[in-house]
């Protein structure tokens, strides 16, 4: 299966389970999206995960590879906007692991979040890729491609080049605010 192939399967589940309940959510991105699509095996994928933060708290997913934390997913309803307590809660997750820097939501579109221990949530906010959930997406077959088992590396997410993302070239030093993935299909070939 393709990239493209493997980001519109992604695009199905959301557009069939996307109003469910978050257990259903919940459910498809562990069995469907991690482990069929990116290929994580069942041991690599920390579903409600417990965090003590004054209370107990579940993170939804913790992703790792090669026995570490890689990346912290968050959960919503896709009616649901990033505005709503989902990043919030992702931020706390990823405060309270220190040891991840790469938080994933998904909600109304699938946002992914360089996080800075260092920043306010304000700040962290701010530096995002926001991917739609939609048909033929070059940038959802490049989340598929980067975010694979095989591939994944978290310094091909930050390291600028035509086929990585560049974080840092959206912001300047008084500047940084969010934007949408640039389209990465115009450096093929």
């Amino acid at each position: 299966m393709t990239y493209a192939e493997a980001w519109n399967k992604i695009v199905g589940y959301y557009e069939k389970y996307g109003t469910d309940l978050e257990e259903k959510i919940q459910t498809v991105w562990e069995d469907s999206v991690f482990s069929a699509i990116l290929n994580y095996n069942t041991t690599e994928i920390d579903a409600q995960r417990a965090m003590q933060m004054g209370s107990t708290k579940k993170a939804d997913i913790v992703v790792r590879k090669d026995g570490k934390d890689v990346v912290v997913v968050e959960l919503k309803r896709h009616t649901e906007s990033v505005l709503g307590k989902g990043q919030d809660q992702l931020f706390s997750y990823l405060n309270q692991l220190k040891s991840v820097d790469i938080g994933i939501l998904v909600c109304n579109k699938l946002y992914v979040y360089d996080f800075d221990f260092t920043k306010q949530n304000a700040e962290n906010a701010e530096n995002r890729l926001e991917i739609p959930f939609e048909r033929d997406n070059p940038d959802g077959a490049k989340f598929v491609e980067l975010f694979s088992k095989e591939n994944f590396n978290a310094q091909n997410i930050y390291e600028p080049s035509p086929w990585r993302y560049d974080f840092s070239r959206f912001c300047t030093k008084n500047d940084c605010r969010p934007f949408e993935m640039e389209s990465y299909s115009r450096y093929r070939n």
